[in-house]
């Protein structure tokens, strides 16, 4: 069975299902029909202004990330900073505790060499600078013997304390060396420390940056956002105007007629779900088929049945005047409505979750008239559409097949 495409059918209720369906009959579907087009380009703007928010605050968090790595490395940082000052205090001890050493060693050498300048002055003065000297000034031999054994004990002790001396001024000078050396290493962590905290302060300014730079873009983004949100808000409701000003005049005309709509031709109708529920979704055609209650028999289907979701709007497939509305079981027809749109066409719509109409209400193409459900003899959820072509009123037994009307053959 050749199928026409039904690409046209859905690019229309891309953009508006009642707009498209009025396209060029009139002034006002053409103000429709440009008002919808702008709507769908707010539509566009927004969503790529939601897509770039979107990226924008997953880079918010991606930064924040980073932050959270950066205060890481920041407390990494300052714990060798605060190592670097620790080491710096014990080595500032040592120092203290070292010099105190120097300072106590060099009173005690001060005080031995003033004790020692006394005895070699005082020796000098009283007894001269010559052992003959000494022999001839004492009064006996042994007398001088005695003053001799002095002098010589008295010069191997200073000679003892001068090396006593010199060794402890050596072990000054090792330990003022050793404190050179511990000032020096003063310095290096001191400058350790420095160079440490040259890199905490260029992580920190990196980490502001990082944050802010993202932030104040999605903050942007997001008056844009509102901007536009509330730009789209405006050009729904004036399209919405437009469609209820242009129902209004179309549901007087039919009025005017009497009651009807215009003659179909084949072709002529509209789909009567959104997308993405398309031919695709057809799960049973008019004719003979397989019963869908099994037991191996065959049943006849006087319509189409178009798969969907539960709560999926249904619209009217054109203009024209409710004659029957009515929820239960019907005879398996569930919850169903039906339009007749004059010159004796009349569809069907079954199985229906809740109706949106009542009899004697006038419909234009496009409106929502009920929602897709699964009442009376039903397998799952779906539409089935029928149409009825009788001159003489409703019948059932004058369906015909919908698909030429619907542009499928």
């Amino acid at each position: 069975m050749k199928k026409r495409n039904l690409k046209k059918f859905i690019r229309i209720f891309a953009i508006g299902v009642i707009v498209a369906a009025f396209l060029g009959q009139t002034a006002m579907a053409d103000d429709i029909y440009e008002a919808k087009q702008r709507q769908q380009e707010i539509e566009e703007e927004l969503a790529a202004s939601e897509a770039r928010l979107e990226e924008l605050q997953a880079n918010v968090a991606a930064a924040e990330q980073e932050v959270a790595e950066i205060d890481a490395e920041i407390y990494a940082i300052q714990d060798i900073i605060d190592g670097y000052q620790k080491q710096s205090d014990e080595k500032q001890a040592e120092i203290d505790e070292l010099q105190e050493k120097i300072d106590y060693e060099q009173t005690l050498i001060d005080a031995e060499y003033n004790a020692m300048s006394k005895r070699i002055k005082f020796m000098y003065e009283n007894m001269g600078n010559s052992y003959v000297e000494v022999f001839f000034t004492s009064e006996s031999f042994s007398d001088a013997l005695n003053k001799i054994q002095y002098l010589f004990e008295l010069n191997n002790y200073d000679r003892q304390q001068m090396e006593k001396i010199q060794e402890m001024q050596d072990e000054i000078k090792e330990k003022q060396n050793e404190v050179k050396e511990e000032k020096a290493a003063i310095d290096e962590l001191k400058k350790g420390q420095e160079d440490q905290k040259a890199v905490l302060d260029e992580v920190l300014a990196v980490k502001d940056q990082l944050v802010d730079e993202y932030r104040n873009a999605a903050k942007i983004e997001e008056e844009q956002n509102a901007f536009i949100n509330q730009e789209l808000a405006e050009q729904k409701d004036l399209v919405n105007s437009l469609i209820k000003e242009y129902e209004a005049q179309r549901k007087q005309e039919i009025i005017d007629n009497g009651g009807t709509g215009y003659v179909a031709s084949p072709g002529s109708f509209l789909w009567p779900l959104a997308p993405p529920f398309d031919s695709n979704w057809i799960t049973s055609w008019y004719g003979w088929r397989d019963d869908p209650f099994g037991g191996g028999f065959t049943s006849w289907h006087g319509g189409l049945d178009i798969g969907a979701y539960c709560n999926t709007p249904i619209y009217a497939v054109l203009d024209g005047q409710v004659i029957i509305s009515s929820d239960g079981w019907n005879g398996g027809c569930g919850n169903y409505t039906v339009l007749y749109h004059g010159d004796g066409l009349y569809t069907e719509y079954m199985h229906q979750n809740y109706r949106a109409v009542e009899v004697g209400d006038i419909v234009v193409q496009g409106q929502v008239i009920g929602y897709v459900g699964t009442t009376g003899s039903s397998t799952g959820y779906h539409l089935h559409i029928g149409v009825v072509k009788c001159d003489w009123g409703f019948d059932c037994s004058c369906r015909v097949d919908p698909a030429p009307y619907l542009g499928l053959y």
